[in-house]
């Protein structure tokens, strides 16, 4: 019987994108199969953020298309988290998932996962870059994803928090890209 290949789980099929003018890629293809890990390298401004957001749902391309297996869950780490006047970490994490929002229970371990639980109450508007990465790792780690889409996870952090991000990703079964 012949083989039949096994289906990405999320995918761009003839994607464009461009902002004004002039266009940053045409007639983009890409896949991650379950599972799969990739990375994705280029120089500053190339334009790998802007993939990576088309993939997480954030923006629509201009052409092409989008797929994800349905039923699949994205989560996704952007380089620069956006936190609200007023917010919390609590408040950020819960707000991971508004469709079916975390317990707080979840919202807890989450926090504890990445060694901030003590901060769990403080306005993120406060918090250090490597303080707010840690919560932004939390709010996309706080159920587990399908596909884990990590733009530059490192930035900010210090030794222990990397190590705690590399044992979590060694032990993730997930399909994951990261820039």
């Amino acid at each position: 019987p012949a083989c039949m290949a096994e289906p990405p789980i999320i995918a761009l099929r003839g994607a464009a994108l461009g902002y004004g003018p002039r266009p940053l890629f045409r007639d983009l293809e890409f896949q991650l199969l379950p599972g799969e890990r990739a990375t994705l390298v280029g120089r500053n401004g190339s334009g790998k953020t802007s993939i990576m957001k088309l993939l997480a749902g954030a923006v629509e391309p201009d052409a092409g298309e989008r797929f994800l297996q349905p039923g699949a869950r994205v989560a996704w780490l952007p380089q620069e988290p956006v936190f609200l006047p007023g917010e919390t970490a609590r408040d950020h994490v819960a707000a991971a998932d508004p469709a079916d929002p975390p317990a707080d229970f979840e919202i807890d371990a989450a926090l504890s996962r990445i060694g901030i639980a003590h901060m769990a109450d403080r306005e993120t508007l406060t918090f250090s870059g490597g303080e707010g990465r840690k919560v932004s790792i939390a709010r996309a780690l706080i159920r587990p994803p399908d596909v884990l889409l990590l733009d530059e996870p490192t930035n900010h952090l210090d030794l222990d928090a990397i190590q705690q991000l590399e044992s979590f990703l060694l032990g993730f079964g997930g399909a994951a890209l990261v820039i």
